[in-house]
């Protein structure tokens, strides 16, 4: 045996002997390689848009862009000499996102993230180093843009880089050479796991594709099914034993074509019967039977459901939740031991490791660029559930003899706002802010009870108190 030969096969059967026929021809070709691209098929950014934008993908990727960012964030100050000066930078910045509509841009950046596995963002500058903004240019200074324009070629170029000077490319734009952009503008982001500076990444989608395919086929699957359902079968038999005693036998059982022509003419007539409903008239050697597939339904939404069910598997993603983003009839305790595990993991995922750098990071550009150079910015992001809100009225109303209610750390842990609204009929006759020794037992219990009320108002919900706080009914 040579190192050409190849090794002993245990069965020989046909297959194996085409296969050995084909690879003295071609030697590069590889029975498994085949199977490998039929399993696993690849799929071009145009592709995984469609899957986007009119397949199946759609739920899946905007739940997960909605528990990464769409719930929205706090920034809180940190670092700073007063909590005044921390107050006025937060405002500073939050103000400068909403001019800009920031959100956006960060809802963009992580859709094109979660479909095509990067994503890209653009930063302009004017010439004092700020950022740049321009409604009619459609430029805010800090713009996503569609990662497909960038040409292959400078991606590459620069993730070899190791000087910083290379830049990235746009391709051309009606026939001019599109601009480039220095890597001091650009944030170019990858969902690759297995390199840091990655020109491609993995998406869920193309980790799906095979079942993505077979979903989007379903339509077409029930419509030709609704159409054979809603079909009387026909099936005409003819006896031959009583046929050959016919004068009909020696012209027909003669000849396959007069066979075959007199099957023609048969089938013709009593279709065209059954579109007419007329009365039809028949041999004695020939019985006509009616069949339909009614009640004998392929179990279509059994085949679909396993396909969702694959999908999700492969986007992390669990159907209870999704059909909750869509229904909102889930209970509420499914809901919570999908928390722990769905939403911790996209807490401490992509939400982590990409996005809360880059708003962080942009929270501080523009602190610098306002000349302050103190104290930074840390991202909160808001509950993906409502919390426990009899739990944070309870909270409230021990706290709120304390006064430690009206500091912001406080009332930030119970997602309120900074600043305690001093309005309404509950807060007439009585220091907002009272001392411990200034509250006796009575009328320590009513503020109690007025500040829970007004906390469960904040959050729009309606609490139910007789003398003390019994339960918060939470709409699902």
């Amino acid at each position: 045996m040579t190192v050409n030969d190849n090794p002993p096969i245990l069965a020989d059967d046909r297959m194996d002997q085409i296969l050995n026929l084909i690879q003295r021809y071609d030697p590069t070709f590889r029975f498994w390689d085949i199977i490998q691209l039929l399993d696993m098929p690849a799929a071009n950014e145009w592709e995984l848009i469609l899957h986007y934008t009119r397949g199946g993908a759609g739920p899946f990727v905007d739940l997960q862009n909605y528990v990464d960012l769409g719930i929205g964030w706090t920034l809180k100050p940190k670092g700073f000499e007063d909590e005044e000066d921390g107050k006025a930078a937060q405002k500073l910045v939050e103000e400068d996102f909403r001019q800009r509509d920031f959100y956006t841009t960060m809802m963009q950046f992580g859709t094109y993230f979660r479909v095509l596995a990067r994503s890209v963002i653009v930063k302009t500058y004017n010439g004092l180093g700020e950022f740049y903004s321009n409604p009619y240019a459609g430029v805010t200074g800090v713009d996503c843009i569609n990662p497909m324009g960038l040409t292959d070629e400078s991606i590459r170029n620069v993730m070899k880089d190791s000087t910083g000077t290379l830049k990235f490319q746009q391709l051309p734009i009606d026939g001019a050479s599109g601009p480039s952009f220095s890597q001091d503008r650009v944030i170019y982001r990858t969902q690759n796991n297995l390199s840091t500076r990655a020109v491609l990444g993995h998406s869920a989608i193309q980790r799906s594709l095979t079942d993505l395919r077979t979903l989007a086929r379903f339509p077409h699957y029930r419509n030709k099914l609704g159409h054979i359902y809603s079909q009387i079968m026909q099936s005409v038999k003819i006896d031959t034993a009583k046929m050959g005693e016919s004068p009909l036998k020696s012209k027909i059982m003669n000849s396959w074509q007069e066979a075959k022509g007199l099957l023609n003419d048969s089938a013709k007539y009593y279709q065209k019967v059954a579109e007419r409903g007329g009365t039809a008239a028949g041999y004695d050697w020939m019985d006509i039977e009616q069949s339909s597939f009614a009640g004998k339904e392929v179990k279509m939404v059994e085949l679909e459901q396993q396909t969702l069910e694959s999908i999700a598997f492969k986007f992390g993603v669990p159907l209870t939740l999704l059909a909750y983003a869509q229904s909102q009839v889930v209970n509420r305790a499914t809901l919570e031991a999908l928390t722990d595990v769905f939403i911790s993991k996209q807490e401490n995922g992509v939400r982590n490791s990409i996005y809360t750098p880059i708003i962080q990071n942009t929270a501080q550009e523009v602190l610098y660029q306002n000349d302050i150079n103190e104290g930074h910015l840390e991202v909160s992001y808001n509950p993906f559930l409502s919390k426990d809100l009899l739990k944070a009225a309870q909270i409230v109303a021990a706290a709120w003899p304390t006064g430690a209610i009206s500091r912001p750390e406080v009332r930030g842990e119970l997602n309120l706002p900074a600043a305690v609204d001093l309005g309404g009929d509950e807060w007439k006759d009585m220091d907002p802010m009272p001392s411990p020794q200034a509250v006796t037992a009575a009328t320590g219990e009513k503020v109690q009870l007025n500040v829970v009320k007004k906390v469960l108002a904040e959050y729009g919900l309606i609490a139910q108190i007789n003398g003390g706080v019994q339960h918060a009914r939470v709409p699902i």
